[in-house]
């Protein structure tokens, strides 16, 4: 009673997070990421989705990841699922979180600034993964506090409170975000790159074979549920694409599809 969860430091985390440093210094990252248009009045208080679950084949010096982002300015707080050799030491996909403030960058509870609250839900636990005709799927939603700043980090269906960053961390995310994202994220440290999602180029609404992130939304500045409008952020078409669905059924609604299969052999 009275504690909550934490993944444990070994001294092989130590000396990983070494090489973790460094490996981000001469390293490339990749997008495939829907995200809301470019609009000054835009005042976003959370975002959210229903992202399923892949576990793409990566390197020991590579990462792949699926995420919900809010941002504003240099800050930004991002939640999802991440396969992620440099940072765990395995190749499972892993629940996690990550925020930046400036020049500060920190995932899950590896230094302070996270406070959790939940009893039972680590960060970094392992989920059960899609295979063709058999997908799991998990809800992950980043919401700012009105009354304090505080965002929360929340967490399926029933949207249960993980923890929340103080708003004090902040300098752009003391406000309102202005912008929030969906989608893909891959790194690699060597000439070749990993798979994101499913591993194959999206193709629309065959939810059995294509990674998605389904009812994104946003919140506005007074907490309503928003459909946002998106534009398509790509950087390496020949390796990873997204696309847009804009709602077409209930039990998909406004939804992301993305992926690719990288250039790994």
């Amino acid at each position: 009673m009275g504690t909550v969860p934490i993944r444990r430091t070994t001294k092989e985390d130590l000396i990983r997070e070494r090489r973790f440093n460094t490996s981000y210094v001469g390293g490339v990252f990749h997008f495939a990421l829907e995200q809301t248009i470019n609009d000054p009045n835009l005042k976003i208080s959370g975002a959210g989705t229903i992202s399923s679950i892949y576990n793409p084949k990566v390197l020991s010096n590579q990462w792949s990841a699926s995420i919900v982002k809010v941002q504003n300015g240099r800050d930004q707080i991002q939640a999802g699922w991440r396969v992620d050799p440099i940072l765990y030491g395995d190749t499972r996909t892993r629940f996690f979180s990550l925020f930046k403030a400036g020049t500060t960058q920190c995932f899950n509870t590896r230094c302070p600034g996270f406070v959790i609250v939940n009893t039972q839900l680590p960060l970094d636990m392992v989920f059960l993964t899609s295979t063709p005709g058999r997908i799991f799927d998990q809800t992950f939603f980043i919401q700012r506090d009105l009354k304090n700043g505080r965002w929360w980090l929340r967490y399926s269906h029933d949207f249960t409170q993980i923890g929340f960053w103080p708003s004090e961390l902040f300098t752009g995310l003391k406000d309102f975000a202005s912008h929030a994202a969906w989608g893909g994220e891959a790194f690699s440290s060597v000439p070749t790159f990993p798979p994101i999602g499913s591993g194959r180029f999206p193709k629309f609404v065959d939810t059995d074979k294509d990674a998605f992130c389904s009812k994104i939304s946003i919140l506005d500045s007074v907490g309503n549920t928003r459909d946002p409008a998106v534009s398509s952020f790509e950087d390496a078409h020949a390796l990873y694409r997204v696309a847009n669905k804009p709602i077409t059924n209930k039990d998909i609604e406004h939804a992301v599809f993305y992926g690719g299969p990288g250039s790994n052999k």
